[in-house]
């Protein structure tokens, strides 16, 4: 099974791919096309204001990576098992507000993500009809009506990726936009305690509670203004893997009530989210509470299903992907947050949901100053490595296997 990113920039100047066995992927795109080294992979560099492009330093890998058919493959491809499971549909971030906020394309991933989304729980719910059509009247067969709606729903939902509004999909397939988009958003790893803080554990919780809802807040005006152009509202709940504890429930709505999730495990299966976005923070600390909680399958269920949309920012990528090393690398996260595993080495092969198969790795925030250290970490990586900057946004698509690649322009290169 071959992985196939497309590597799309920010404004359309063009595109490349490279073919690889194990690799690096960190190549925001360029203009021309390149012949390159057959043992390395380059790190691209695009200037926005001066519109020239350079290779940076080229970093030697492990296996060999060879580069080929530029203007015709645009796309990386990578060995992955027939049998890996992927999520149906979501986004791999370092940053919201350097990587999705500033990039309009990711806005399109996310509005056509959650539309696709929003008809497959339509899907579920008129599935549920016929069933039950079904086991109260054998003899006169399924509900028609029901199954008609299925077709077209299934129609619609192939159309997601080309129609060019894919908003009224909803309205033509008649999907109860009056319900809003529901968000289910998950700020534990912000929530770690720094074993070496000047600041009482109250003061720390206060002060990421206060930072987990600002960085909420942001989400909930680019999902509305941005996203869903205010034709559909959005309701929200932060959820806690910790303590499976629900707060700050909040609609965009001002008419009719509003029925929120008692806790974590209602908010999963009866409350139904169509988008589940997992913070950045400390990776072990999330890792921990999500197995402390049994909360893992949970997530696989709805990501991989595509009954909700999945958006993992930094930490929340980490443990989307194969293994949790990565987290290890920069000595950013500080292991110490979990009693019984506080060295890095404790958390060597760690695995992850696999969410992108399992030859994936996910390593955040990626820049020049790591090249060295990621050169260093790959001589002994068995596992392929996507690497992201703060402007670099993914959407994966399970379905085609594939990953598109979105660079938005870094303020500091215009």
């Amino acid at each position: 099974m071959a992985l196939r990113v497309d590597m799309v920039p920010f404004s359309p100047r063009g595109s490349f791919g490279v073919t690889a066995q194990r690799s690096l992927l960190y190549a925001p795109p360029c203009t021309q096309q390149r012949q390159f080294s057959p043992v390395k992979t380059h790190v691209i560099r695009q200037d926005y204001g001066r519109k020239n492009y350079e290779v940076s330093r080229s970093l030697r890998l492990h296996a060999a990576i060879t580069y080929k058919d530029f203007a015709e493959s645009n796309q990386i491809a990578l060995k992955q098992s027939a049998s890996s499971s992927w999520m149906r549909h979501g986004l791999l971030i370092s940053s919201f507000s350097d990587g999705v906020a500033p990039n309009p394309q990711a806005h399109d991933c996310l509005r056509r993500g959650l539309v696709r989304t929003m008809l497959l729980q339509t899907v579920a719910q008129a599935e549920e009809q016929v069933e039950s059509s079904v086991k109260f009247s054998p003899c006169a067969g399924p509900d028609v009506t029901a199954v008609d709606r299925m077709l077209d729903l299934d129609t619609a939902i192939k159309e997601v990726d080309n129609h060019p509004g894919p908003l009224s999909l909803l309205l033509a397939n008649n999907c109860d936009t009056s319900n809003s988009l529901r968000v289910l958003y998950i700020p534990t790893a912000m929530y770690a305690l720094r074993p070496d803080s000047e600041n009482t554990p109250g003061k720390q919780r206060q002060r990421a509670r206060a930072d987990g809802k600002k960085r909420r807040d942001e989400l909930v005006r680019l999902l509305q203004n941005d996203v869903l152009h205010d034709r559909i509202p959005v309701e929200i709940v932060t959820l806690d893997f910790d303590d499976g504890s629900i707060k700050q429930p909040e609609s965009t709505s001002k008419e009719g009530e509003t029925t929120y999730p008692k806790d974590g495990k209602e908010a999963f299966h009866d409350w139904d989210p169509h988008l589940i976005y997992v913070q950045g923070g400390n990776t072990f600390w999330l890792y921990h509470c999500m197995q402390k909680g049994n909360w893992t399958e949970a997530l696989l269920e709805r990501a991989r299903s595509g009954r909700s949309f999945y958006i993992g920012a930094s930490a929340g990528a980490i443990v989307a992907c194969a293994q949790v090393d990565t987290a290890c690398w920069k000595g950013w996260d500080d292991p110490r947050v979990v009693p019984d595993r506080t060295t890095y080495g404790a958390w060597s092969k760690t695995p992850g949901m696999c969410l992108l198969g399992n030859e994936v790795c996910f390593f955040p925030h990626m820049g020049q100053e790591w090249e060295g250290l990621i050169e260093e970490k790959l001589q002994d990586q068995t596992k392929d490595v996507l690497a992201l900057r703060d402007t670099d946004v993914c959407f994966i698509d399970g379905a085609k296997r594939s990953i598109r690649w979105f660079t938005a322009p870094n303020p500091q290169d215009i």
